[in-house]
């Protein structure tokens, strides 16, 4: 497991720093204006997202954790399509009734697309179930690379805005296609194609009913979250005298906020594959212990990178260049909000390992509402001051 778990997070990072990288180069290149212009708009999108997608991205994992490994790879496939199948009915429904209010027609298309391919991501989350860590490995790793050669394109070609709107989709579906192979891919493609009927009924005895009803909990939990996350992008929207530079400026710092994204969620999905695996008494309080023994050690990493981020805040105004000035001050003050993050994705994924079992779930909407609630005063009394 410890050599999994490794394996996990150093993909994690090394993708995180290739993205950081190339992200600084595209955010001196596009300025603060087209990256707060951005930032909004993709923070839109991705609360649109979980509502169009019907929180079935959030409801596979559950229904993974609920069931045996040999259900997981059909679990993540049916609420992945379900969410394909949503939000595209979604994006295609708001386009037709407002397509006189949207100008710019290929920024929608490729916000669309990004959106849409968020079903891909439960594919990395059964992976890390099944401690394929190599496999998950591999994608981040590629989804880094393909993000920073197609943004390093966008800066040398001078592409419009539009064009990095698709990026984090193709990020996604590139990766996916090459790790899954043509071949394989045509393969179940075909096959489905001539067991059609037997496919008809296997569709039809899906209980798609149990997918709904925990995507409609599991969705007010992830929208609590990236609500409660993005909160700010919302608020300076709506309050900042200049929203889109004041956007722009947050977005520039958050990008190297997000390299540092807690470890928790890697450590904890990884431990919950082998958890639900065994599935026995014995093995529940040896995960129990592992979280108890890891924590001291979990709490003085997450000091040591929140001590590295305010440390480091004047360099990251420095990288970003003199349109961003106010980096500084914004970094500082994402770096003292790391450790609280860090505590409550900690506390978040062992309450939904040891309780996904139960039938009722509203107790996992508890700490992202606390969490927003927290945020928004903190970011209220912010612009009052």
């Amino acid at each position: 497991m410890k050599k999994n778990i490794l394996i996990l997070i150093s993909s994690q990072y090394s993708a995180a720093f290739i993205s950081a990288i190339t992200g600084i180069l595209i955010t001196r290149y596009l300025g603060v204006i087209q990256t707060g212009q951005l930032g909004l708009l993709q923070t839109i999108f991705a609360l649109l997202g979980i509502v169009a997608g019907l929180g079935q991205i959030s409801a596979g994992n559950i229904l993974m954790l609920r069931s045996k490994k040999s259900t997981w790879q059909l679990i993540s496939k049916i609420s992945s399509g379900l969410y394909i199948i949503s939000s595209s009915i979604f994006c295609l429904f708001i386009f037709i009734f407002l397509y006189k209010f949207i100008d710019e027609k290929l920024l929608y298309a490729g916000l669309s697309f990004s959106l849409i391919t968020g079903g891909i991501d439960i594919f990395s989350d059964r992976w890390e179930l099944e401690h394929k860590s190599s496999k998950v490995a591999k994608f981040r790793i590629y989804n880094g690379f393909v993000t920073g050669i197609l943004r390093i394109i966008g800066a040398l070609l001078s592409l419009e805005l539009y064009y990095f709107c698709f990026i984090p989709g193709l990020a996604r579906l590139l990766p996916f296609y090459f790790l899954n192979s043509k071949k394989n891919i045509l393969k179940s493609t075909n096959s489905i194609i001539k067991n059609f009927p037997s496919f008809k009924i296997k569709i039809r005895e899906i209980n798609y009913k149990s997918y709904l009803k925990l995507g409609f909990v599991t969705g007010i939990e992830s929208l609590l979250l990236n609500f409660a996350n993005r909160l700010d992008i919302l608020m300076l929207s709506n309050l900042s005298l200049e929203p889109l530079k004041a956007i722009g400026i947050f977005v520039g710092a958050n990008k190297f906020f997000l390299m540092t994204i807690p470890i928790a969620t890697t450590i904890a999905t990884s431990v919950a594959g082998k958890l639900h695996e065994k599935n026995s008494d014995q093995y529940k309080l040896n995960t129990i212990y592992f979280f108890e023994k890891k924590f001291p050690k979990y709490i003085f990493l997450s000091i040591l990178i929140s001590l590295s981020l305010l440390m480091a805040s004047p360099l990251f105004e420095y990288l970003l260049g003199n349109e961003f000035e106010g980096v500084k001050e914004v970094s500082i003050a994402l770096s003292l909000g790391y450790l609280p993050l860090s505590l409550s994705i900690w506390t978040n994924k062992q309450l939904k390992i040891f309780s996904s079992r139960q039938k009722s779930l509203e107790i996992f909407i508890l700490i992202p509402l606390i969490g927003l609630l927290v945020n928004f005063i903190l970011n209220y009394f912010l612009f009052i001051i």
